[in-house]
């Protein structure tokens, strides 16, 4: 089994439409209830067997004290949040904006960091409005100046969505600047929160992906995946297969990799799901032991890709739930069939297991 277990340490610069996990600011976590719930979680990351994780959220730089926090990590247990194979999503906003950037980038060098991931969304007047933040543009691109001249490489995300493909000559023009970086196009997932509701205007169809594949080509973007996404994963392709050839649910399930994802917040409540998706309260680290936090994490099945959200007579009978949806007249895409299966289901009002 792989194990992914997520520290909410802060909250983030902005209020982007498109977040799954609900961002945006919140408090920050105290250093010292950060140390007592990594003391309380590593015995039991060492008892556990498989691939295991343990990452800092939501936006890291928002902490005050995220020097040392990161500088707590390295020593007390860098095996579990190494950044070495994985790029450090920022905004920028958080990081740019203050005093002790080469303390901090000095810990994350410690945590073997090569990478920052930087999500895009748009030209500067649509990208502002996503993340709801009137200097985010500005920033993130301030950022990437200062973080390459201190010899890190940047990922430059882009976010899949009828923004992008309106602005998307001006965007690659901007990234066109820094030629030995790297940019992967993103499609957004779908988790049925009001949030994400809300963000549907702005979900790209097959028509703007389209337009976006030819463009990024022209510009040596790997565009495969996005591909795949409009041809396999968009509405109008998913409803058709479940039409024709049914839905069966044990195979299906069979086909999500063993993957389990906990959330541990500020006040140290204890979360089986994602941060934004959970589904079930584990208790408080301030009242459990390190058994009762143990059998509480073995006892779970995997949960990758969100398959817990609905309970399982749902997807028994998806095939006919599916059949009296209206006929499609919008054509959206998602990153997988399972997001698309959500946003549907959301749109036939089924109860979630979301809490």
């Amino acid at each position: 089994m792989k194990y992914t277990f997520e520290i909410t340490i802060a909250g983030c610069a902005v209020n982007c439409g498109h977040c799954y996990v609900n961002g945006g600011p919140d408090k920050p976590i105290l250093l010292s209830d950060f140390a007592f719930a990594v003391n309380k979680i590593l015995p039991v990351l060492n008892r556990l067997e498989g691939d295991i994780s343990l990452t800092l959220g939501n936006e890291i730089f928002c902490h005050p004290q995220i020097a040392e926090i990161l500088s707590f990590c390295n020593v007390t247990c860098k095996e579990y949040t190494s950044y070495e194979n994985f790029a450090v999503p920022t905004t920028g906003i958080a990081l740019i904006n203050r005093q002790d950037k080469d303390n901090i980038l000095s810990a994350l060098h410690d945590a073997e960091t090569k990478r920052f991931m930087l999500a895009v969304h748009g030209g500067r007047q649509r990208h502002n409005q996503i993340v709801q933040n009137t200097a985010a543009y500005d920033d993130l691109f301030q950022t990437v100046e200062f973080l390459r001249s201190r010899g890190f490489g940047i990922l430059f995300n882009l976010m899949v969505s009828k923004a992008l493909a309106q602005d998307f000559d001006e965007i690659l023009y901007k990234i066109a600047q820094y030629p030995e970086e790297k940019a992967r196009l993103t499609v957004p997932l779908y988790v049925p929160t009001p949030r994400m509701k809300n963000y549907q205007a702005l979900r790209a169809d097959v028509n703007d992906c389209i337009q976006i594949c030819h463009t990024a080509e022209q510009y040596g973007i790997n565009t495969a995946v996005l591909w795949e996404c409009l041809q396999n994963h968009c509405e109008k392709a998913v409803v058709e297969r479940v039409m024709q050839d049914g839905f069966d649910s044990p195979s299906y399930f069979a086909q999500s990799p063993e993957w389990a994802f906990f959330h541990i917040t500020q006040n140290l409540d204890f979360y089986y799901g994602n941060v934004g998706a959970h589904t079930e309260y584990l208790g408080n680290f301030y009242r459990m032991d390190e058994e009762e936090i143990y059998r509480s994490i073995v006892e779970k099945p995997s949960n990758y890709n969100y398959t817990a959200i609905y309970p399982k007579e749902v997807w028994d009978t998806l095939e006919q739930k599916i059949a009296n949806l209206p006929e499609r007249t919008s054509n959206l895409v998602y990153p997988s069939n399972e997001d698309c299966f959500y946003a549907l289901l959301d749109e036939l009002e089924i109860q979630n297991l979301l809490i």
